[in-house]
């Protein structure tokens, strides 16, 4: 406002009002180009429209903004022909509620018969926010008729059909203006716009609306505008109707012309990860980064990319910038800690939640790395511990039981195993195969610790023969499966497996020719189990293994 009010007071000075200096824009702002005419000069004006004018902006810069409406409502009705004084009148009114103030002088400066289109698309809009329905339909469709390729009217008078429930009505009005010719290419993305606001009330059928909106970018597009203001919201357009294409299409001829704009490249990437181009994305994140290499968000977005792409030394490199820039960013705490579990470096993840810790409120993501982090470190009490504590923060928090997954369920199942309590991690494992019937890692480690307790030997059997079946080549299912066999006292069905297990590992396992030379022993070869115990022992020097080698006997699988 006040940039406006000292453009005018020199023209005050000089007896005169300026018409497009003073004028406020919207509903209606004359044809396509925002022009208006009144067919009068200045030099028309009353004096006292002038002194009430003069006297308004003075009560402006004066902050006193009710006084200041009330003299301009006295300029507005001293001279109703006088246009941008009467609009900056009914502006006011409406802005405060007062529809009847402004209707009182709009009214008046339409009985003119060369009152505009700018003046009945006002008055529609008072009529509409006094509740005069049939009235603001009249006066919109006169603004329509004066200024058909201004969009305001249409919006007006669409936005009075869509609340009293007239939806055939509304898709009339876009359709008249759908339909005018000539028009400029803001024109055709506001009207774009208009229908995917009105698609957002669930009015018009969203496939209806995504093809009107999608034809009028392309309307608005063949008109080969060269304002970086329209290709922008062209490529915003395009990608809020999931045009991604057509969107990268406009951001890269707009950064043809503006090659150093960060927030061209900021929006590309935005397209990129909505649509899940991890590629394109990280390189205009990277040059975001060279751009603007203060920008903490930058570097977060990037290493999360990185992170999720296996990229995990240069994610911890961006997440580590990222943090120092913006210590605030919560999300990154995590990402980098899990970047560092994923380095093998615990203790570095240790460290980074705890700054987190020391932030932030505990909350499940905090605990639940904290305790992936001491598991990888073999603590598996204080991983116990503290993936019981992201238990219970889940569930008391809201949408809690979308962290409860079959994920979380495994590593504390896991977690409870190796910390000696197969029954605890029986209960864990349950609930995750419960959430997901198909996991296959949770089948095998049930099944397998199962076996190798001896304990539940059909229901493990079942357990493992399903998780072959989702992957029969995995080396470590099919040693479950042997040893399952062997445990069933069935070495004969267990040897093909354990023979597969081994032919199919990348690296040699110590525990699976242990395995293999206790079910060649079981099956009375004991030459092979020897061969198979000291391959065992080659690779890692087991003192339980050693011990069978050096009695000359293995235990029966009865004993086991």
């Amino acid at each position: 406002m006040g940039e406006r009010i000292s453009n005018c007071i020199p023209l005050i000075a000089a007896g005169f009002l300026l018409a497009s200096g003073c004028r406020s824009i919207s509903p209606g702002s004359g044809d396509s180009r925002g022009r208006v005419d009144n067919g009068f000069s200045e030099s028309d004006i009353p004096v006292e429209a002038i002194a009430h004018f003069a006297t308004a902006l003075s009560y402006d810069m004066d902050g006193r903004s009710d006084e200041a409406s009330e003299e301009y409502a006295r300029a507005a009705l001293k001279d109703p022909s006088y246009e941008p004084v009467v609009i900056e009148s009914a502006r006011r009114s409406i802005r405060a509620g007062e529809p009847d103030k402004a209707i009182s002088v709009l009214e008046q400066s339409a009985t003119r018969k060369e009152a505009s289109g700018t003046i009945y698309s006002w008055l529609g809009l008072a009529y509409g926010q006094s509740g005069k329905v049939e009235k603001s339909i009249q006066a919109n469709k006169k603004a329509i008729q004066k200024l058909p390729r201004s969009l305001a009217a249409y919006q007006n008078l669409s936005q009075i059909y869509l609340q009293n429930g007239r939806t055939n009505d509304v898709l009339a009005v876009l359709d008249q203006a759908a339909k005018q010719t000539l028009v400029s290419p803001d024109f055709l993305i506001d009207l774009a716009d208009l229908n995917d606001r009105f698609g957002q009330t669930r009015s018009l059928g969203p496939e209806l609306v995504k093809r009107r909106v999608i034809e009028l970018l392309d309307r608005s597009s063949a008109l080969n505008s060269e304002n970086p203001i329209i290709l922008q919201r062209l490529g915003d357009g395009y990608a809020n109707a999931g045009e991604i294409e057509k969107s990268e299409r406009a951001y890269l001829g707009l950064l043809e012309r503006y090659p150093g704009s960060p927030i061209v490249r900021s929006k590309l990437a935005d397209l990129y990860l909505r649509s899940a181009n991890r590629e394109k994305a990280v390189y205009q994140l990277k040059e975001l980064a060279k751009a603007n290499p203060t920008n903490g968000r930058t570097y977060a977005i990037l290493g999360m990319l990185e992170l999720d792409g296996n990229d995990i030394t240069n994610a911890v490199s961006n997440l580590e910038r990222a943090l120092v820039l913006s210590p605030e960013f919560e999300n990154v705490y995590y990402d980098l800690a899990r970047a560092n579990l994923g380095l093998r470096k615990s203790e570095e993840a240790l460290k980074v939640l705890e700054k987190a810790r020391s932030r932030f409120k505990d909350n499940f993501v905090l605990e639940f790395y904290t305790g992936m982090a001491y598991a990888s470190m073999e603590k598996y009490a204080d991983a116990v511990r503290h993936f019981l504590s992201a238990e219970i923060l889940s569930k008391n928090q809201e949408q809690g039981s979308l962290h409860l997954n079959r994920q979380f369920y495994f590593q504390i199942g896991s977690a409870y195993e190796r910390n000696g309590d197969p029954e605890q991690a029986a209960q864990y494992f349950e609930k995750c195969l419960e959430l997901s019937p198909d996991f296959a890692p949770a089948l095998n480690y049930l099944g397998y610790m199962w076996a190798d307790l001896g304990i539940q030997l059909e229901r493990a059997r079942e357990l493992i023969e399903k998780a072959v079946q989702f992957e029969p080549e995995n080396p470590a299912y099919l040693d479950s499966l042997a040893w399952v066999f062997f445990k069933l006292k069935q070495p004969k069905e267990a040897l093909p497996h354990m023979v597969k297990a081994i032919e199919k590992l990348e690296e040699p396992e110590p525990e699976f020719y242990d395995h293999l030379g206790d079910i060649y022993d079981s099956l009375g070869d004991r030459k092979s189990a020897i061969e198979a115990w000291q391959k065992s022992l080659v690779i890692s020097d087991d003192p339980k293994v050693r011990q069978k080698l050096e009695s000359g006997r293995v235990d029966s699988p009865a004993s086991r």
